[in-house]
């Protein structure tokens, strides 16, 4: 604030200097995002709103201001022929046996690094997401396909609980987005590990029932999963039924 309109008491705060500080951070600062610019709008509001309750000034000095129109971008979704593809890519690198589990359940990334042995049953084909697990913190049960029983089999040996190496996060996703990029979608936005999640959607849902995938991706409302499908055989008429 210091840097756009000086220093001032709270009390001297008006909605106008705040949306003008606003919108030159944001004509100034070529990285600051309409997403950004509207979290920083939430802190002052919060603390605007703190301080009106605690005295120190009259009225909310961010009332009226307005949030800016977010840009929405939809993640890419692959083809069930392009999975082996990607899968190519990664074969013999540690990321492979977490993309094609991705692939073929679904899991988030953070799922994915806290999948134990004890979570996978080969003999009935069926993974397990603990509750503590699961952002949902509901326990859920997918069924393995046999493309990637194989993969997991294949794994060993089984030193420790994980099933797959611990890798950095940040580093395992400039590779998911090299390889990504390498298949034709250089220049593409939110190119990271949920793509996996989008796809694995996408391709369930020609097979499975709304409810059985809200139930197998882990969401809460039907809502959420219509977002994740693109084009496929759920209709509005389905998904309004939940």
């Amino acid at each position: 604030i210091n840097a756009y309109i000086g220093s001032m008491l709270v009390n001297q705060l008006t909605p106008g200097k705040i949306e003008d500080m606003l919108n030159r951070l944001v004509k100034d600062r070529p990285n600051v995002t309409p997403t950004t610019r509207n979290h920083y709008l939430k802190l002052l509001r919060t603390f605007s709103r703190w301080t009106v309750f605690r005295g120190y000034s009259f009225e909310d000095f961010t009332q009226g201001v307005s949030r800016l129109k977010q840009i929405e971008y939809l993640r890419i979704i692959l083809p069930r022929s392009k999975w082996d593809t990607l899968l190519n890519k990664a074969d013999g690198s540690v990321y492979y046996p977490m993309i094609a589990t991705g692939l073929f359940t679904g899991l988030r990334w953070g799922e994915l690094n806290a999948l134990e042995w004890r979570d996978v049953d080969l003999g009935r084909e069926e993974l397990t997401v603990r509750p503590e697990v699961s952002k949902s913190g509901k326990v859920r049960r997918i069924p393995i396909p046999d493309q990637l029983k194989a993969v997991l089999a294949g794994l060993g040996p089984k030193e420790g609980p994980f099933c797959f190496h611990r890798v950095n996060a940040v580093v395992a996703q400039r590779r998911l987005k090299l390889w990504l990029e390498e298949m034709g979608y250089k220049g593409q936005k939110l190119l990271g590990w949920h793509v996996l999640r989008h796809s694995y959607a996408t391709h369930a849902a020609t097979i499975l029932t709304a409810y059985q995938l809200k139930e197998v991706m882990g969401h809460q409302f039907i809502g959420t999963t219509q977002r994740y499908v693109r084009n496929t055989a759920i209709s509005e008429g389905v998904l309004r039924a939940f």
